[in-house]
């Protein structure tokens, strides 16, 4: 093949993407809107929407409105070309997801299915998750393939889980997943899951630090908008750094962590749900505004440590973080009082996600890897 033929494929390519991913991030257009913004001839952007429509990538919404004249179609993405699934796993719990190609929720369920290392448990897993398939009428052929979100971390190669102790899965194979389920899988640390979900979500960040505070605490390293995982694949275990030398012990056999202090586990009181315990604070519970103030004076300090440290926004997620909507002010004013550099405290944010955000993170690893091939 010539070098010239081959120059020619890839301006057709690229010709494709442009068009493609104009109408995924700013929504339907006419064919003139579109042929001047990417500044592209009409037989070329014609010859590119045919082939995107008979892909079933792009389909006509209708006509614009003009103020003269014949109103021009419009044309956008369908979103419902591909669907893609998301499984999340934890000690007690699995949530699966259905998300479109925009990342919108299609369908979600969240079931009690308690961890075990064993062939029983990946075995009905899958029947689980077939039966999640059908249940939303998902069609096999149209699934980009399936993301899991685990609490540890996945080695370079996604075929182990190095740190597993929160599954009593250290060392585990993920073969375990991939050879029974029948689709392409991807895996993903559930807090990297998470921030990428939340990432996604806002749109217009770039630089962030995702702080998951669920029964156990993690985090995520955003950089341009892409996970940085670190050269050992540990990067963003903030549930690990020590904000209180020689305090509370922590599952991982070390005492002072960020675990051991931010986990939703220390708001849980006497049996109490996180529901509980925030309804009981806002209505000015005595024990809960004790048990509170302690809390933020914990996540105060890691907040300061990782703005000391990164200098960008930081998203407070997890199971606690969607509960602090009403508590970012008082949050934000804590963390005023003991800034090193007198900046303002507007860096802080709290998560659209509560216990869906890892998987619909795994979830969209397929479809960031199917929009790059457009």
């Amino acid at each position: 093949m010539t070098e010239n033929m081959l120059n020619n494929m890839d301006v057709k390519r690229n010709n494709r993407s442009r068009v493609y991913h104009l109408l995924y991030e700013h929504g339907p257009e006419s064919l003139k809107n579109i042929a001047g913004i990417l500044d592209m001839s009409m037989p070329t952007l014609l010859q590119n929407v045919k082939e995107l429509k008979a892909e079933n990538l792009i389909m006509e919404f209708g006509v614009k409105e003009s103020t003269g004249g014949r109103r021009p179609k419009v044309i956008g993405c369908n979103f419902n070309a591909k669907i893609s699934v998301g499984l999340d796993i934890t000690r007690n719990h699995v949530v699966f997801m259905l998300i479109d190609l925009k990342g919108n929720i299609l369908q979600y369920s969240r079931i009690r299915y308690t961890f075990k290392n064993d062939k029983e448990y990946f075995d009905n897993l899958v029947l689980k998750l077939e039966d999640f398939l059908d249940n939303c009428n998902a069609s096999r052929d149209m699934i980009l393939g399936v993301g899991i979100s685990l609490p540890g971390i996945i080695d370079a190669d996604s075929r182990y889980m190095l740190g597993g102790k929160v599954l009593d899965f250290d060392g585990g194979n993920l073969e375990e997943f991939r050879s029974r389920i029948p689709y392409p899988c991807l895996f993903s640390n559930d807090a990297n899951a998470g921030g990428f979900a939340e990432l996604w979500r806002a749109g217009n960040l770039e630089n962030v630090i995702y702080l998951s505070l669920s029964n156990t605490v993690g985090g995520a390293i955003l950089i341009n908008g892409q996970n940085y995982y670190g050269e050992t694949q540990k990067g963003g275990e903030f549930g690990h750094l020590i904000i209180q030398p020689g305090g509370r012990e922590c599952y991982c056999g070390r005492r002072g962590c960020v675990n051991a202090y931010c986990s939703a586990n220390n708001l849980r009181l006497d049996g109490e749900t996180l529901e509980d315990f925030f309804e009981m604070l806002s209505k000015g519970g005595e024990v809960q505004k004790k048990v509170w103030i302690e809390y933020r004076e914990y996540l105060v300090l890691a907040i300061l440590n990782l703005r000391t440290s990164f200098d960008c926004d930081i998203i407070l997620g997890g199971y606690v973080g969607s509960f602090l909507r009403d508590y970012v002010d008082e949050i934000a004013q804590e963390v005023q009082k003991n800034s090193l550099f007198g900046e303002d405290v507007n860096f802080i944010k709290t998560c659209h996600y509560q216990y869906e955000s890892a998987a619909v993170g795994a979830a969209l690893m397929h479809v960031k890897e199917f929009l790059s091939g457009i």
